[in-house]
């Protein structure tokens, strides 16, 4: 009976000490910190002296493997071609690179004259028989595919299902399905060599096409200024739009990027004496002496002396913050950054901006990324094109696609012959018989369609009338921006169906037929910027096609880590649609008599709790939400507040009642003042709405700040699944059941104890 009760005691006592340190384990490894903070070497690295570098594709596996699609694609009738794209890191690589294809075919293919062809940058590397014994293929890369950077690899498939070419050989059973495990692998190693490290930038802390995309941090002093906060922010800013995922940036503090648990490349920006760690030691080490208003951008090789782990440094450094804040354009204009070059570089004088941006242009396919398409027999359609109308805009007018196109001339002799036999059209029966075989065999049956958020519509072709044989077709779009569903994307697909020759036994491969669809096409959307007390066209109005030129961010006088990388996110948001990346407007406390004056010519963002803002306390009456403590009071509301975790709400400037203020703070004091969760909701938001509060559960939604109103909607408005953005089911049951199971356990240990005690 002892050992039973030594035993179960002990199997309770564990029991009760795991349920108490697992939560705080999995909180301190969510933190993501290391105890100890690491200790680091420097090498500088001299202008024309080759350096290496860890590669942000690690060489530990056996090697980098690149998805160039996420879907299966098919590839039908006799003749069809396809391109893709792949892009190759900026890494060392081994001799055993190959493009591996895997594919599904009808079986009734003829083997003898089906083939498929494989092009990297529209040169051939082979060409495989589509003979059903083998459906897959693995094709070398040599040097030339392998340079990195972006290369095209084209599909090209020719097939036939007879050798009697008046047989129908467009029959649906002739298709070859190219499947998603398809992959371009590399043999990549760790190491990364350079002689030029400005000259690519912005690598290695970014590298588009790969999967991480952001491979590096921005460093700023543990004490930042003002001018080096908004200096960190317009560089995260930019680096993050040049992501397809537009990922944001990380920022942190020196002494945070030495204790975090991943050991990054690093962006380093602070005045000469603003440092103490490390970057201090750095910059004595080196003798780094700048005068007046020079900015230095020093590269340096530095090392984890525990790990032997070495990644890049970009220091940017001046005498002063302000003369950083004032040259770091360098780094966030694409055409000062191309000019960039070396391993050290001094600049005492940078381009002034245009104060002037001119008339706005036109919103047109190549402002979206999209070239020019040329549709044909082997390539008839396009890939699924995205077009995002910002948030912040509400659109006033009707809204059109002026599609501006070409035909070529086989296409447009034959609609001219056309437009001949419609004008001379006889009434009797036999004239008019061959006359609608006429159209048949013309283009009556060539035709462009345009797909809208999976909704066709036909284009009439045209003989061109201008100089350059084109024309435009205007395509309504109003339809689809107030369809109920749409969530701000328009979705685009261009189809021809350029007709055969009516000649099925001619194999006749139709190659002067074709339409062209130009990158200039314009994207018509009438469209205001909204200044009201409403979260509906958000970022509006702080954000306008500008930029932040009329916004203002106030921080509190002490920032980490956490606060500077909750910002940088809050910015990525506000500016991803408008493409200005200019530095923001930022005040950090204490603010001067002059800044508080200033305020009032700002739309203003406060970031936090209220009573971090000495500034404020005068204006503290005319805020519509009040705190103590760093507790809002939310009741009135409909809102529990001690499950509200974050608030975000909008009213008058308490400095200037025509100007807008949105504050972003905790609802119940603890870190932090936003969550990406709350920022995404206020991106597709669509009520009229000034309050959006989100729960412990990261369920969000959005209330009035006018009491009527929000009584008024309550039922409408109240929390619900469908309104929030996403539940962690997980971490809400764990929170309940650890205290359950702690009482259970505990009562059974009591209840044994009396037991024993009795006994005895």
């Amino acid at each position: 009976m002892d050992k039973q009760w030594k035993w179960i005691k002990a199997v309770v006592i564990a029991s009760l000490v795991i349920a108490i340190i697992k939560p705080a384990g999995a909180a301190y490894a969510e933190a993501g910190q290391a105890p100890v903070p690491r200790e680091i070497s420097a090498v500088y690295l001299q202008d024309a002296v080759p350096s290496t570098t860890a590669s942000n594709v690690s060489g530990t596996s056996p090697g980098y493997i690149y998805r160039f699609l996420s879907e299966a694609v098919t590839l039908q009738g006799v003749e069809q071609a396809q391109d893709f794209y792949y892009q190759v890191p900026k890494a060392e690589l081994g001799d055993n690179n190959y493009i591996e294809l895997e594919w599904r075919q009808s079986d009734l293919l003829l083997a003898s004259q089906s083939t498929l062809t494989v092009m990297v940058d529209d040169k051939p590397l082979t060409s495989v028989r589509l003979d059903g014994e083998e459906n897959h293929a693995r094709i070398p890369l040599g040097p030339e595919e392998m340079s990195p950077g972006y290369h095209k690899l084209t599909l090209s498939k020719y097939s036939v299902i007879a050798d009697n070419y008046c047989v129908d050989q467009y029959n649906p059973a002739n298709w070859l399905k190219i499947t998603p495990t398809s992959h371009v692998f590399m043999d990549t190693r760790s190491n990364w060599t350079a002689s030029d490290l400005l000259k690519d930038f912005p690598h290695p802390f970014i590298e588009q096409g790969m999967q991480e995309e952001v491979y590096g941090v921005i460093v700023v002093p543990d004490h930042p200024s003002a001018e080096i906060i908004a200096s960190s922010l317009q560089v995260s800013s930019y680096l993050s739009s040049l992501t397809a995922t537009r990922k944001a940036m990380p920022i942190k503090t020196e002494s945070e990027w030495l204790s975090s648990a991943e050991f990054t490349h690093a962006l380093a920006m602070g005045g000469t004496g603003q440092w103490n760690g490390p970057v201090k030691n750095i910059l004595d080490n080196h003798l780094l002496e700048l005068q007046g208003e020079e900015l230095s951008l020093d590269n340096f090789s530095v090392t984890d002396n525990q790990t032997g782990l070495t990644k890049q440094m970009l220091l940017v450094s001046a005498e002063t913050d302000r003369a950083i804040a004032d040259k770091i354009r360098v780094l966030t204009d694409s055409k000062l950054a191309k000019q960039l070059t070396g391993n050290h570089l001094i600049i005492r004088e940078t381009p002034q901006p245009q104060t002037d941006a001119g008339p706005t242009k036109p919103l047109t396919l190549s402002s979206y990324g999209y070239g020019h398409v040329l549709l044909d027999t082997v390539h008839p359609s396009t890939d699924r094109w995205t077009l995002r109308i910002p948030s912040y805009w509400k659109l006033a007018g009707e809204a059109s696609l002026e599609l501006k196109l070409k035909t070529s001339p086989l296409l447009t002799h034959e609609l001219e012959e056309y437009k001949r036999n419609k004008k001379t059209r006889k009434t009797s029966a036999n004239q008019q018989e061959k006359e609608e075989g006429s159209i048949a065999l013309g283009t009556s049956r060539t035709a462009l369609t345009v797909t809208i958020n999976e909704i066709p519509t036909s284009v009439p072709l045209q003989v061109g009338e201008g100089q350059d044989g084109s024309y435009t077709v205007s395509i309504p779009l109003t339809r689809y921006i107030e369809d109920p569903d749409f969530n701000g994307v328009l979705e685009l697909t261009f189809a021809a169906n350029i007709v055969e020759p009516e000649e099925v036994c001619y194999p006749d491969r139709n190659g002067g037929r074709w339409i062209f669809i130009d990158k200039e096409s314009v994207v018509q959307l009438p469209h205001e910027i909204i200044g009201n007390d409403s979260f509906q066209y958000w970022p509006a109005p702080f954000v306008n096609d500008r930029g932040l030129d009329q916004t203002a961010f106030i921080l509190p006088q002490e920032v980490n880590g956490s606060t500077l990388k909750q910002l940088s996110l809050l910015m990525n948001e506000m500016v991803g649609d408008t493409g200005n990346l200019n530095r923001p407007v930022v005040f950090s406390e204490p603010l001067s008599a002059d800044a508080v004056q200033s305020l009032k010519d700002f739309n203003i963002v406060l970031l936090g709790d209220i009573g971090l803002y000495p500034s404020l306390q005068q204006e503290k009456d005319k805020l519509k939400l009040q705190s103590e403590n760093g507790r809002l009071s939310l009741a009135k509301y409909n809102v529990i507040g001690e499950t509200a975790e974050y608030a975000a709400w909008i009213q008058p400037s308490v400095w200037n009642k025509d100007k807008r203020m949105a504050v972003f703070q905790s609802a119940n004091g603890q870190e932090g003042f936003t969550h990406p969760q709350l920022l995404q909701f206020l991106k597709n938001e669509q009520e009229n709405h000034s309050l959006v509060i989100m729960s412990r559960s990261q369920e969000v939604w959005s209330v009035s700040l006018d009491p009527q109103q929000s009584q008024g909607s309550q039922g409408e408005e109240s929390p619900s699944p469908s309104k929030g953005a996403g539940l962690s089911k997980f971490s809400a049951w764990l929170l309940v059941l650890l205290p359950v199971l702690f009482l259970v356990l505990l009562f059974v240990f009591i209840r044994l104890w009396k037991k024993q005690k009795k006994n005895n």
